[in-house]
């Protein structure tokens, strides 16, 4: 009699033992689910695990019971927490630039590239490789043709120059447009300039840039290259950057980008018009940031792209 009460005794005992350890792969099996049940939580039946409800990993363990759960929980919260936040994305105001632009260029042909120049991430790409006929502005192709020789030695800036110094004819060809001194860079040994100018602005990533007699095109995607590069001083050192960026604050031509930004920063650009060709193209130094600014056009006013660049900034 003794020895079978004995015998039951100690079947309970390891009875009870067995039903609070672990599986042989060491999950908690049933006790775990029961755990979760009583917890609250939503138990996945295709793997016998907890979902995560928004309870605290502390409350569910200690309901749970198992050392197993209470280790996996902690290193989800440990991982949770080691995790870097997410890089935020890159603003794309294009959508929002075309609905606000569509009245202002109404008729006319344009074409738009506005830069962050914090990180050199577009923010609105309006047919940004549309080729126009560049007026002007290819003069900041030459401008940077013009550094690079001074910076590799082959010229000086008290080197001649269409009757100057090479000095007077930078600050002349940015300051009042003049034509005759990049004609005069240009037309260097009997012409070779348009092709040397061409092969430095598409060595940049200015790839729609082509300079021919009489015939000079470039998009505003490659105009807000080479502003970004200038801004980021990627291409020159910084003095030669801050005498050209000083150059362009100082243009003469002032009622595009400059005037439709106002008192909320100030604009170091390039203008460029010729026939029902007008263009603007500057960097916009102000209080929300610094940005590049690129508006091409045919058909269109200054006081438009004006207007457009109110616009644009207003929906930085």
């Amino acid at each position: 009699m003794l020895i079978a009460m004995f015998s039951v005794v100690t079947m309970v005992v390891l009875l009870s033992v067995r039903g609070c350890s672990n599986d042989g792969d060491g999950s908690s099996g049933s006790v775990s689910s029961a755990g979760a049940a009583r917890s609250g939580a939503t138990v996945d039946p295709t793997d016998g695990s907890a979902a995560d409800d928004g309870s605290s990993d502390e409350s569910f363990s200690d309901k749970s019971g198992s050392g197993r759960v209470r280790s996996q929980s902690a290193s989800r919260s440990m991982f949770k927490a080691a995790m870097p936040a997410p890089a935020q994305p890159e603003r794309d105001l294009t959508a929002q630039a075309s609905a606000a632009l569509a009245g202002v260029f109404s008729g006319a042909r344009y074409s738009v590239s506005v830069v962050d120049l914090s990180n050199a991430g577009t923010l609105v790409d309006i047919d940004s490789s549309q080729v126009f006929a560049s007026a002007s502005t290819y003069k900041l192709f030459v401008a940077h043709s013009m550094v690079t020789a001074v910076e590799l030695g082959e010229m000086t800036w008290d080197s001649p120059l269409n009757g100057m110094t090479l000095q007077q004819c930078l600050t002349t060809m940015i300051v009042d447009s003049d034509n005759e001194c990049p004609k005069a860079w240009l037309m260097r040994d009997n012409g070779a300039g348009y092709d040397k100018v061409t092969q430095q602005a598409n060595a940049l990533g200015a790839k729609n840039t082509t300079l021919h007699y009489l015939d000079v095109r470039t998009t505003s995607a490659d105009l807000a290259l080479i502003l970004t590069k200038l801004y980021r001083g990627e291409i020159w050192n910084d003095d030669d950057r801050d005498m050209v960026i000083g150059l362009m604050k100082r243009q003469q031509y002032r009622s595009g980008i400059p005037a439709g930004i106002g008192g909320n920063g100030t604009v170091a650009d390039k203008v460029g018009f010729r026939d029902s060709y007008l263009h603007d193209a500057g960097i916009v130094y102000s209080g929300k940031g610094d940005y590049a600014f690129v508006i091409m056009t045919s058909g269109s006013s200054w006081t438009a792209i004006a207007n457009a660049s109110a616009a644009l900034y207003q929906l930085l």
